[in-house]
């Protein structure tokens, strides 16, 4: 492990709150975002794909638009902050871990301080070719290929990770507990020697 990675697993002050709010309809859900810059994991019963926002709508280079009242979940990401809706019937919850409400509303989940320290998932599948009109396509012979929004070329054969951020909280009795993350991003690993794409 390098001294950089040392540092991202340093547990660090976060400014970072969390913010719920019930009974959220998905049509309203793209409304709620505090830009309108992000990304985002779509899971539906057919599907579990990447997506980018763009003019109000979730949009996959294959699928098209998707449309938010096919999903049972969704996770609406940037660097700054992640949207989260869990459908319950015809509507759902929401969970916004971002530095403010802005215009989200909703209340504020725990009141104590918190830490944090980045962490990231390794993506399944290889890249098979440089990227095209902002996507990148992964694949394996195993579960075949899936576009992941990434701009930055990463090199044939090499990775990409989702990265992500997890938070703790410390409580009267001294004992450090795990209270959630949030998704921060895509990232390229490097083969051993190179430099990692953000």
């Amino acid at each position: 492990m390098s001294k950089n990675e040392r540092k991202e697993r340093k547990l660090e002050p976060a400014n970072t709150r969390c913010f719920r709010r019930s009974s959220v309809a998905p049509g309203e859900l793209l409304s709620l975002m505090p830009d309108d810059t992000a990304l985002a994991i779509v899971y539906t019963p057919r599907h579990c794909v990447f997506t980018r926002v763009a003019d109000g709508a979730l949009t996959h280079p294959d699928l098209g638009n998707i449309d938010p009242a096919e999903a049972f979940e969704i996770r609406i990401f940037n660097a700054d902050w992640e949207l989260r809706w869990r459908r319950e019937e015809d509507k759902g919850s929401a969970i916004l871990w971002a530095e403010e409400a802005g215009g989200f509303g909703g209340k504020e989940a725990g009141k104590q301080p918190l830490k944090e320290r980045g962490t990231q998932y390794l993506l399944w599948g290889k890249v098979l070719k440089p990227p095209q009109e902002g996507w990148t396509t992964l694949g394996t012979h195993q579960i075949g290929t899936l576009q992941v929004p990434f701009e930055k070329v990463a090199s044939k054969g090499g990775h990409l990770a989702l990265t992500a951020v997890e938070y703790f909280a410390e409580f009267a009795d001294g004992n450090m507990a795990f209270i959630g993350e949030r998704l921060s991003g895509i990232r390229g690993l490097a083969e051993k020697g190179g430099q990692d794409e953000r």
